[in-house]
């Protein structure tokens, strides 16, 4: 390879004038949405979208990727990140990307209202990649792509490679030609925590450390609140929660000026799919057990899904099971104030899956201090380890995706 450092862009003096006043209006949008509350950036993410910054102070880096636990704010150190690198640095603003692998249109409306007004138009999510995005970047020098949950569609013949490959972000000759820059974010150590490697000298690794009052996995399972998942197509498993779910204490509310208390709480069970009909051997089981003083939920089934947090801002009437199947994973934040049981899948074999499912879903920081999920503990410690061992792979720790596979030889 000649080229080993990124080639920058030289502006005329009048386009650098409006840059500069684009990208100052940008920043003001920033700290506005802040101000509103609406997309509060904190310490831990500001010291993040710095660090990210200063990594591409080298020419030679072109690839930055950013780990962090579920729901630390990683949209709040995109933004805080962008803000850094427009202040620091001459950039477009036109020229700046958030995309995702995700086809979940709730993950752009989100992202799209949390940017400022100069971003949210380019915000893409799956369904939008290959056509729009493609066109809009193509051709484009001094460019910064952040990518949000890249492990998603990212295999072979899948949407995230071949948007990827007809951007040429493979062809590391062409992103420094171009002075193109990727920041990838995750939660999970998949396959391409293994590819990074790959750049050599020209990429980077960024930790997004978790914030003042950050609930994760440790400490749920510090106290307790972690259990081992079973099959529940077996109906004894099912009759082990009865005395779980019936033991909850009442949870205080306001509603108004009022305070209020609830007795009931939401309990949220990720079922198999119905291939073999165990999804119905699954609902079943719930309802002879716990007969019909209880609520049994089945409408977040269907194609067409209301946002499950419609349902889960109010208190419920009575314990209510909501059964689930594919959704609820990555970047999407519940509300947890009712939350009781989070009832992961038994059959679920990906780790990644695992992490970013019912577990992932209680983390964050907004906890209501006695919810119980139940999932893999196995996943749980190796998760741990991975994290305290800055997400690399070492002999000893299992860790199975879609991406990587686990060889005990």
């Amino acid at each position: 390879m000649e080229n080993k450092n990124r080639i920058h862009v030289n502006y005329h003096l009048d386009e650098l004038k409006l840059i500069q006043k684009k990208s100052h209006i940008l920043s003001l949008q920033i700290e506005v949405k802040s101000d509103e509350g609406v997309n509060i950036i904190w310490h831990n993410q500001k010291e993040c979208g710095e660090q990210i910054c200063k990594e591409f102070k080298n020419d030679k880096i072109i690839n930055v990727l950013v780990y962090g636990k579920t729901q630390t704010g990683k949209t709040g150190c995109m933004t805080s990140l962008i803000q850094h690198f427009i202040l620091s640095n001459i950039i477009p603003i036109d020229n700046i990307y958030i995309i995702t692998g995700l086809s979940d249109k709730a993950w752009k409306s989100d992202t799209m209202n949390r940017m400022p007004d100069s971003i949210s138009g380019r915000v893409y999510h799956r369904a939008n990649l290959h056509k729009t995005f493609i066109k809009d970047i193509m051709n484009k020098k001094n460019v910064l792509v952040i990518m949000d949950e890249i492990q998603i569609a990212c295999e072979k013949d899948q949407t995230i490679y071949k948007t990827f490959d007809d951007c040429g972000f493979y062809d590391i000759e062409y992103l420094l030609e171009n002075d193109i820059k990727l920041v990838q974010f995750t939660a999970t150590p998949d396959g391409h925590l293994n590819d990074i490697n790959d750049w050599k000298e020209h990429s980077a690794k960024v930790k997004l450390e978790p914030g003042t009052g950050y609930i994760g996995t440790e400490q749920l399972r510090i106290q307790k609140r972690i259990r081992q998942f079973k099959n529940l197509t077996l109906i004894e498993n099912v009759m082990t929660l009865k005395e779980v779910v019936d033991s909850f204490e009442p949870i205080f509310y306001k509603d108004g000026a009022n305070l209020k208390d609830c007795n009931y709480r939401y309990h949220t069970i990720r079922i198999p799919n119905s291939r073999k009909g165990l999804d119905k051997v699954v609902i079943n089981n719930f309802k002879e057990v716990f007969g019909e003083n209880y609520i049994y939920n089945t409408s977040y089934l269907n194609d067409k899904k209301d946002d499950i947090n419609d349902l889960m801002g109010k208190p419920p009437q009575k314990h209510t099971f909501v059964f689930i199947k594919e959704i609820l994973r990555c970047a999407k934040t519940k509300i947890k104030k009712f939350i009781g049981i989070e009832y992961e899948r038994w059959t679920t074999v990906s780790d990644s899956s695992i992490i970013q499912g019912s577990v992932g879903r209680l983390t964050g920081y907004d906890d209501n201090t006695d919810s119980i999920c139940y999932t893999n503990l196995a996943t749980i410690e190796n998760y741990e380890k991975l994290w305290n061992n800055n997400m690399e792979f070492k002999e000893g720790i299992e860790w199975n995706t879609k991406t990587t596979i686990y060889d005990k030889k």
